[in-house]
């Protein structure tokens, strides 16, 4: 708000073991508690990633303003690569910006999934 940083937060699925921990909804979670309500009418989320289907349900239902996502999804992404979900008759509409810092944002979701292969790999042996 204001363009003061309210929440914060990283995917932590891999290391929590919890499908629901992605950036976007930890993130969404933190705002709400800062501000003691569900309702962020007047807060902007930045992600790296375009939203999947259960992030932007999370977004219309606690009604933020704006979403802005660095690189696309294709495999999961509902700001239209593969259904634009916050196009369809829903009862909030946010405001959808893409491609924020997009090189530096597919390079660092490059990074990001080759350490958790190297990873799983390391875990294996």
């Amino acid at each position: 708000m204001d363009g003061v940083p309210i929440a914060m937060a990283h995917n932590t699925r891999e290391t929590e073991k919890n499908a629901t921990h992605h950036a976007e909804f930890l993130a969404i979670d933190a705002a709400c508690k800062a501000l003691g309500g569900w309702r962020l009418w007047q807060c902007e989320l930045f992600v790296t990633l375009e939203p999947c289907p259960m992030c932007s349900g999370a977004i219309i239902n606690s009604r933020l303003k704006r979403v802005v996502y660095g690189a696309a999804d294709p495999k999961a992404g509902c700001c239209g690569s593969i259904i634009d979900l916050f196009s369809l008759p829903f009862n909030h509409h946010p405001i959808i910006e893409s491609g924020l810092r997009e090189k530096e944002a597919q390079q660092l979701l490059q990074e990001f999934f080759t350490m958790l292969r190297k990873k799983r790999e390391d875990q294996k042996k």
